[in-house]
């Protein structure tokens, strides 16, 4: 799989040019959706490649440690994930996501594409699509962005705002 690497600027640059067209939110989401896709392979080859192991069989601790590490390799920020077999959800949270800009004074959370790359990529890991709501948002103000994994009921149960 051939891989490319861009500034974090790039993208904030796209997304903004994304957002001025009509639709940009959900269009972001939609692109980030196929590149999920596209980092779970990345991801799943990079495991295969340290471990042998497909990541489906891996411990929760280790794929959630993995992934953190993926994530943070691939410069989308330092991330923590809470994740056990017996929630509904998952929660990721980073205090630099890549996608939060602190002076961007959104209204509300504004990570568009990194939800939809998290719904690809949860996605194609557990095999059925899967809603992915963020909550808390560094463009609108929170210390975090914090984002919610589960299925579309899950979700709308657990994912109310939380303070920054």
């Amino acid at each position: 799989m051939s891989r490319l690497v861009l500034p974090a600027g790039a993208l904030q640059s796209l997304r903004a040019a994304v957002l001025d067209t009509p639709r940009g939110a959900e269009r972001l989401r939609e692109a980030g959706s196929v590149a999920g896709l596209a980092l779970y392979d990345d991801f799943a080859a990079r495991v295969r490649e340290r471990t042998g192991a497909e990541p489906e069989a891996m411990p929760l601790d280790e794929y959630t440690a993995a992934l953190a590490e993926h994530l943070a390799h691939g410069g989308w920020g330092d991330v923590t994930i809470d994740a056990r077999r017996d929630a509904d959800v998952m929660r990721l949270t980073s205090a630099d996501w890549v996608e939060g800009e602190p002076d961007a004074d959104a209204e509300s959370p504004a990570c568009h594409f990194s939800t939809g790359l998290l719904a690809g990529f949860f996605g194609r890991a557990a095999g059925t699509p899967l809603a992915v709501v963020e909550v808390a948002c560094r463009s609108a103000g929170a210390a975090r962005c914090e984002f919610v994994v589960g299925s579309a009921d899950a979700v709308r149960r657990s994912a109310p705002r939380t303070p920054g």
